[in-house]
């Protein structure tokens, strides 16, 4: 997952900030330090291709020697739809202009 990293809390946004944002922004993933939380921005919205998730609060995570273990659910409910493992970002190359703190090793989707 290749998620900008800011201080600044998401959740208390404003409409017309959120706006700002995901204009400037386009699409991709941003995690909030002060909300401890992903968020995922895509161009026209989410929705039809797959139903709305919600990311569990961090206390949820499963954290392993060398991964995290996020389970996404269907928005209003509490039924599993998405797993994600998430790596520390050890990784030496060249290019880019921000190195993110994680990556998605692997995803699958969990049977309810």
């Amino acid at each position: 997952m290749n998620a900008e990293e800011t201080s600044d809390s998401i959740r208390s946004l404003s409409q017309d900030q959120l706006i700002q944002l995901t204009n400037e922004k386009k699409d991709g993933w941003i995690y909030s330090t002060k909300d401890k939380a992903f968020y995922e921005i895509v161009a026209g919205g989410r929705g039809g291709a797959m139903p709305p998730m919600e990311i569990p609060s961090p206390d949820e995570w499963v954290i392993n020697e060398d991964s995290v273990e996020v389970t996404t659910t269907i928005q209003g409910t509490s039924d599993p739809y998405r797993r994600f493992v998430l790596k520390r970002n050890n990784k030496n190359y060249k290019g880019g202009t921000h190195k993110t703190r994680f990556y998605v090793d692997s995803t699958e989707f969990v049977k309810s």
